[in-house]
């Protein structure tokens, strides 16, 4: 199985710890960039060109739905999962419209959030936002 490298975008930096430590728990993900502001996000997708994004819908100034249509609209190749507390309706549609290949619910990162990526970087979707 090819090694998945992903980068996150999480503005509190408090989940990213855990969502670094599920993806590379089993060895199939790595994790080379975290990132706090959609500056950084944008940046580090050009720079580190990652098979997949996880990004907070939360992010500041620019959101993580915006952050995934500008990738989709400059011809960034990356695959991005939009990540969220309270995932509305609206946010989910939002974010697939955008280009987001997934949305997952941060309450559901220890359980999915390792499957969630291995799909979506093979080019499928994901949606995991039930409790």
């Amino acid at each position: 199985m090819k090694c998945i490298h992903v980068v996150i975008g999480d503005p509190d930096g408090d989940g990213k710890l855990h969502l670094t430590d599920v993806l590379t728990a089993a060895g199939s993900a790595r994790v080379p960039g975290v990132f706090r502001d959609h500056h950084s996000v944008l940046d580090g997708v050009t720079r580190l060109n990652p098979d997949l994004l996880f990004v907070e819908i939360a992010m500041p100034i620019v959101d993580g739905v915006a952050i995934t249509r500008r990738l989709r609209d400059a011809g960034h190749r990356v695959r991005c999962v939009v990540i969220g507390s309270l995932l509305t309706p609206h946010d989910i549609e939002a974010a697939f419209h955008a280009g987001a290949r997934g949305v997952l619910a941060w309450r559901n990162i220890p359980k999915d959030g390792l499957a969630c990526a291995h799909v979506v970087a093979r080019g499928g979707t994901w949606l995991g936002t039930s409790r």
